[in-house]
């Protein structure tokens, strides 16, 4: 169900009338459990860098990116129409954020790469069959010496990071029932 399109529709009409909040600090921490926290601190200076965030939901990221790093550009993916209308919102006064309506599972849409930076916050990689097929696709895009960023709450899908041969791994931590993974692609090429 949550792989659909209409599941994430549904979510942006509860997200619309205010049915489901978030955080005011959403955009730039993505899971905090205790002491520890994930954000868009973790991501380093993204100004005259390009980043794609797959699964981009209503834009709550991308948002926060492009205000923090006006200098960058921001790539937004969802297959969803709802969420990208909530997205296109949030984001229509930053010139500096594209979105696309896109289905993942079918790979890089015409014109999204190529970029530096993969993000994926709990997004598309969390409700695919194959993870590890997903990730090679995407990583594919990615410039020379480009870094892969998944927060995911799907074991599988971290597992299948860390397993990439592709990705030196640069930081992993464990957030509560999230698991946060940071790479650096050192392999370019299909």
């Amino acid at each position: 169900m949550r792989s659909s399109p209409l599941y994430w529709d549904l979510a942006a009409a509860d997200y619309a009338i205010g049915r489901v909040t978030f955080p005011a600090d959403a955009g730039t921490r993505w899971c905090s459990h205790g002491d520890e926290s994930v954000g868009i601190w973790d991501l380093g200076d993204q100004n005259g860098r390009t980043m794609l965030e797959l699964g981009c939901g209503h834009g709550v990221a991308l948002e926060a990116l492009a205000v923090a790093f006006p200098n960058g550009t921001f790539k937004g993916i969802d297959f969803s129409p709802g969420q990208l209308r909530l997205a296109s919102e949030r984001t229509r006064h930053l010139p500096n954020v594209t979105l696309s309506l896109g289905d993942a599972r079918l790979g890089i849409p015409a014109g999204v790469g190529p970029y530096d930076d993969l993000l994926s916050i709990y997004g598309a990689f969390d409700f695919v069959p194959s993870p590890s097929l997903l990730l090679d696709l995407f990583l594919g895009g990615l410039a020379a010496n480009g870094t892969c960023t998944l927060l995911t709450s799907v074991l599988p899908v971290f597992e299948s990071v860390l397993r990439c041969p592709r990705l030196k791994i640069l930081r992993t931590s464990a957030i509560g029932p999230s698991w946060f993974v940071r790479g650096k692609v050192f392999i370019m090429g299909p």
